[in-house]
């Protein structure tokens, strides 16, 4: 018995389908950016006066103060610099960003397991050349 017409096309168009021509993503856009970091490239595509500005007009949800506050650990976000604790968020004016190698972000919960119960707000690295 043959096949309705409208199945015969189905067949067809399976074939041409599996033809289609895919060309892959070209090799210098990264398949996954991390939201978590600002990379030197990324500090320098603007001028900032410094490391706050980068991190208000980049990234302005890290300066956000997140996680309970108390009497025994300190509100907001705090900066480690080179892993050695600098302070709040307004050190990060102090900051040049043509010395910066990268920025990340830890949330609260990665914080407290890196550096305890204290940095409860979130912690916001800054690694620079100098070491």
């Amino acid at each position: 018995m043959p096949l309705p017409r409208s199945c015969r096309a189905i067949p067809l168009l399976f074939l041409l389908w599996g033809c289609g021509k895919v060309e892959p993503a070209p090799a210098t856009e990264p398949r996954f950016r991390d939201r978590q970091l600002l990379t030197h490239d990324e500090l320098n595509q603007v001028a900032f006066a410094n490391a706050y500005q980068a991190v208000e007009t980049l990234r302005s949800n890290w300066l956000i103060s997140r996680g309970p506050s108390s009497l025994n650990s300190p509100s907001g976000v705090l900066v480690y610099l080179n892993n050695a604790r600098l302070g709040g968020v307004e050190t990060l004016r102090g900051i040049s960003p043509q010395e910066i190698v990268y920025i990340r972000y830890y949330d609260p919960a990665a914080a407290a397991g890196r550096w305890g119960r204290d940095v409860a707000s979130g912690v916001i690295m800054v690694s620079t050349e100098r070491r």
